[in-house]
């Protein structure tokens, strides 16, 4: 009679266990399993990184046939200067951003530091007229 293992799988807080899962099984479906130290250390590894990382991870390793996983940076928006709506916004011209970006540091500046921005008339008197 064949003998049986019963393993137990404990829940790991802070692992995201659909991602260790896959990886496991892309291992195994390339031949190459994961050992128990193996596993010991990508689970460690992926503990450093957020669950939603941790996908990313999982994600472009197997995307690209690697052997490992390796910390890699999650898709960028491509808006940066907008709110990320989903809404459609036309693509600026390099002038256009550069303008924009300037704006959105003239608010923040202001916003530090509790200064609203208005315009005041030039109160220094002009060359050759008595203060008043």
């Amino acid at each position: 009679m064949a003998k049986l293992a019963l393993v137990q799988q404990q829940t790991i807080i802070g692992l995201n266990q659909l991602a260790i899962e896959e990886w496991q099984e892309y291992r195994t479906e390339k031949k190459k399993p994961l050992s128990q130290l193996a596993l010991k250390k990508t689970t460690n590894l992926m503990l450093k990184y957020p669950e939603i990382q941790q996908q990313v991870m999982v994600d472009a390793a197997i995307m690209n046939d690697w052997q490992g996983l390796h910390p890699v940076e999650a898709p960028k928006n491509e808006n940066r200067l907008g709110s990320n709506t989903g809404a459609h916004q036309p693509k600026l011209t390099p002038a256009q951003r550069t303008a924009a970006k300037r704006e959105q540091l003239r608010g923040s500046r202001s916003s530090d530091m509790g200064v609203v921005a208005t315009h005041e008339p030039n109160l220094r008197p002009s060359v050759g007229q008595p203060a008043e």
